[in-house]
């Protein structure tokens, strides 16, 4: 039995030729992963610093898969992506999370002190900020609503 193969010279000229075919087959073991590395279920090895990171660094994902999930403290917030934040950073207007979700509205929670004011995206203010004529809030949500006028003196 013979198939048709390629050689292909210096000057990318394409010569077929026919050659005959070898039914061995070559087992090849994986390479050996080194101490600093961490093999995959499908052979591969990445750096071990990569595991239990919540990103798939193996094409199999199996650098995930035996993690333990993160339980953050209660003056945290658990990102979507596990990661731990402090709590005051929940819709702060300042994306903390790498996945973006302690700024997503879902996740608003009432975590303002009785002493203090929750802006409308979230945000906590000391109560004594609301209505004093200066934006406090991200959203400026301290200021609406504000029955005294404020002159500003220079």
């Amino acid at each position: 039995m013979y198939f048709k193969s390629v050689i292909v010279d210096v000057f990318s000229t394409f010569i077929p030729i026919l050659t005959p075919i070898s039914l061995s087959y070559h087992i090849t073991a994986a390479r050996p992963c080194g101490d600093r590395e961490f093999r995959c279920a499908n052979g591969q090895c990445i750096s071990k610093s990569f595991v239990c990171d919540n990103d798939n660094d193996c094409s199999d994902g199996s650098d995930e898969v035996s993690c333990s999930k993160t339980n953050c403290s209660p003056h945290s917030f658990q990102c979507n992506n596990s990661v731990c934040v402090p709590a005051l950073w929940i819709c702060d207007g300042d994306i903390d999370c790498t996945d973006g979700s302690d700024e997503w509205p879902e996740n608003l929670t009432d975590k303002c002190q009785t002493h203090e004011f929750q802006c409308v995206n979230g945000g906590c203010i000391h109560g004594n900020w609301k209505c004093d004529g200066k934006f406090d809030c991200q959203d400026h949500s301290d200021e609406t609503n504000c029955s005294e006028l404020f002159f500003l003196t220079f």
